[in-house]
């Protein structure tokens, strides 16, 4: 018996101890200096670069291999060769400021051949800025000499009746007088404009636009506004393009409906491109206090759906529908759609569902 509670003694003793690369790090690496401070960079100079040397300090040769950093902008380079114990060995690091103005601090992390980490090295400094040029400030190139800072703006949702503004930063980047003038490429006139008419030669200047979807317009779901820029009298070869998602303004008292779909993802599965149309149901719950009331539904080709705006689904109930699949219209291999419908939830005013299939011969 004595015999018997000693090996149960000794088997739990070294189940207690810590398989290798668990526990606490083993510091067999030790370095005399694990951060270095580059000061000010300037970021025309372009990449600089540190060397770290650590210092095996155990009683076995260990291997480096790997160093992890926590930036792109954070480049190791070591060797991994076998360090004896009492050997050196260096890890370069090499910070690209490209991009990248202000102070900045990155951790790299050294680990061995058995998956321990054996040292912590940080670097950090302060990158000061280069002035930009025009080409780099104003990237997009309107042509006759008119360059702005974007083409491209998201509203995010567009609550009805509430006016949404944004702004592009512009230039004139030639010598003489430009003349600039807007106008809606798109017809829904949700959309103005604010900015000047004259521009001296040089002159930076910004481009207000609003878009206000008016309480009594039928319009939900997405508006997609193109605006066209007309310098010294011609039409810019590129156009301003907003986005934005038209819902109910939010609902701040009173019973509010909760839209619960069933899934996020409807998968298809494997399909043969020959196969007529397939459906699987769709479930719409409504976990709120106030009737859900479907206000659009947008499906993108290839996929439909059956449930249409207008109707209702009362607290706690939950709405039967279908989407549709046509295998014949879609390209052959992983397919991946999107389903948005918007609704009259406060909280969640659209939801984004996927349908995904594998098209097969």
């Amino acid at each position: 018996m004595k015999k018997t509670r000693n090996h149960l003694f000794l088997w739990l003793l070294l189940a207690a101890l810590p398989l290798p690369g668990q526990g606490q790090e083993r510091e067999t690496l030790r370095f005399s200096r694990p951060e270095w401070n580059f000061g000010d960079i300037r970021e025309e100079e372009g990449k600089v670069t540190h060397t770290f040397v650590g210092r095996n300090e155990g009683d076995e040769p260990l291997v480096i291999v790997e160093v992890t950093a926590t930036c792109g902008c954070t480049v190791p380079s070591f060797s991994r060769k076998p360090v004896l114990p009492g050997e050196e060995t260096p890890i370069t690091v090499t910070f690209d400021p490209r991009n990248r103005p202000g102070s900045f601090s990155k951790e790299l992390s050294v680990f061995s051949s058995r998956r321990e980490r054996l040292a912590r090295l940080r670097i950090t400094g302060n990158v000061v800025a280069r002035e930009l040029s025009l080409e780099e400030e104003y990237p997009f190139d309107f042509g006759e000499g008119l360059r702005l800072d974007g083409n491209f703006h998201s509203f995010a949702y567009l609550y009805r009746g509430q006016e949404a503004a944004t702004q592009f930063e512009a230039v004139n980047t030639t010598d003489e007088p430009m003349t600039l003038r807007l106008e809606p490429a798109t017809a829904d006139g949700f959309l103005t404009f604010t900015g000047p008419r004259e521009l001296a030669p040089g002159e930076r200047f910004r481009i207000g636009i609003s878009c206000l979807v008016p309480t009594d317009s039928p319009r939900y779901g997405t508006v997609r506004e193109e605006v066209a820029l007309l310098v010294n009298g011609r039409r810019a070869g590129r156009t301003l393009t907003l986005h934005g998602i038209a819902v109910d303004p939010p609902q701040t008292e009173g019973p509010a409906p909760r839209m619960q779909p069933g899934e996020t993802i409807i998968r298809f599965g494997t399909q043969r491109r020959s196969a007529g149309s397939r459906t699987l149901p769709l479930r719409i719950a409504n976990t709120g206090t106030g009737t859900l009331v479907v206000r659009a539904v947008e499906s993108q080709p290839g996929i439909g759906c059956s449930l249409r705006p207008g109707e209702r689904v009362a607290p706690g109930k939950t709405l039967e529908a279908t989407v549709t699949l046509d295998p014949g219209s879609l390209d052959y291999g992983a397919v991946s759609k999107r389903l948005l419908i918007v609704t009259n939830d406060p909280e969640h005013p659209s939801r984004t569902l996927r349908v995904t299939a594998i098209i097969e011969d």
